[in-house]
């Protein structure tokens, strides 16, 4: 007589395992699902980094606003020369310099004590580029969460990345066209004490300067289009007259990449100061044609690049839009165009 376990005279157990069809079908399933899913949890990421950067330009518009309520001007766009015709003089301090207070950054801003540094009734003259100002270049190497978009990533990632130390708009003459430039540092130039350009601390945003910025030169025609921040600008809310619904103030910005999305040139804070509009239209990536990233705003997020309104609001603009609107009469503070729907 034989027994099996459960007792039943004359059964066995028979173990069966899968087949190698079922088990090649099972994984068939599991990839597709993988497939099926992987795509919306990365979407879903996305949105949330969105939302953060979002987060960020509408903290750096309100911050701007208190800086404006303390002191009856926003801040100014960059602290360049005294004349649009010179290209040396001035602390080249951008305008986020000026926004530390107001978004929990108070210590790092008391930490930097050369206030003349900072501001723009001081001769241009006097005043020490920021990166000779040894207080203020150690501030710059401070990392501020607020600054930088979570989709964009700053970072160096390639040898060859560079920094920029000074970004102005400037004329070769009275009555000549405004040019916008830049300068950088190479990542691995020494900065003493063990630090680099590469450790300064990155961001992705900057003032809108209207579509070349103000250079007080009534044969300039394109003044006409100012923004909010320009060199050593001292704007007020009433100075908006177009309105600030209407009116770009703070947009986002990649730095310089190559066509396949490899970063050469990066923005720190310190000397990130305000971006004029003429250079090129809103972008995602480097197509190969017209001017580079570097010289217009560009932004991560798929379709659209993010800007902080002169109210707080905070509108993702699309790459495709009408570019008289955008370059001209979003940019422009009181040109007296209203840019209608957009």
């Amino acid at each position: 007589m034989v027994f099996s376990r459960c007792g039943l005279p004359g059964a066995r157990i028979v173990r069966r395992g899968f087949t190698l069809i079922e088990l090649l079908v099972v994984i068939a399933i599991i990839a597709v699902l993988i497939a099926l899913l992987l795509p919306a949890v990365q979407q879903a990421r996305e949105s949330a980094r969105r939302t953060q950067c979002k987060n960020n330009l509408k903290q750096i518009a309100l911050a701007s606003h208190l800086f404006e309520s303390s002191y009856g001007v926003f801040p100014p766009g960059f602290l360049g020369p005294d004349l649009p015709t010179a290209t040396s003089g001035g602390s080249y301090v951008g305008v986020l310099v000026h926004l530390l207070p107001y978004i929990d950054q108070a210590p790092l801003y008391n930490s930097l004590t050369a206030k003349e540094n900072l501001s723009a009734d001081v001769s241009s003259a006097t005043q020490t580029v920021w990166f000779n100002d040894f207080p203020l270049r150690a501030a710059a190497f401070n990392t501020i969460p607020a600054y930088i978009c979570p989709s964009a990533a700053p970072e160096a990632r390639n040898a060859t990345t560079s920094m920029v130390t000074r970004m102005y708009t400037w004329q070769s003459s009275p009555t000549g066209s405004p040019t916008f430039s830049y300068n950088t540092f190479a990542q691995t130039t020494s900065l003493g004490g063990g630090k680099f350009v590469s450790d300064f601390g990155r961001t992705n945003y900057a003032g809108c300067s209207g579509f070349s910025g103000f250079n007080d030169q009534s044969a300039i025609a394109n003044d006409r289009y100012k923004g909010v921040f320009f060199r050593r600008s001292k704007t007020r809310m009433r100075d908006i007259a177009d309105g600030t619904t209407n009116t770009l103030l703070f947009g986002e910005v990649l730095g310089d990449l190559t066509v396949d999305n490899q970063l050469t040139t990066s923005f720190t804070w310190a000397a990130t100061t305000c971006m004029p509009t003429y250079g090129g239209n809103l972008a995602n990536s480097y197509s190969g044609t017209g001017n580079s990233l570097i010289f217009r705003f560009a932004g991560p997020h798929t379709g659209i690049v993010q800007f902080a309104m002169a109210d707080g609001s905070v509108r993702g603009l699309s790459v495709n839009m009408d570019q008289v609107v955008y370059r001209e009469r979003l940019a422009g503070m009181a040109e007296g165009l209203l840019p209608g729907e957009f």
